[in-house]
């Protein structure tokens, strides 16, 4: 469950580092 977190984690910074709007569009 840990694991699941941390890549969720590392792959919401990616998104909002590549682009707050793409980050925002997956967010919502």
């Amino acid at each position: 469950m840990r694991i699941l977190i941390i890549e969720d984690d590392l792959e919401a910074a990616g998104a909002m580092s590549h682009g707050l709007t793409e980050a925002g569009h997956q967010c919502v």
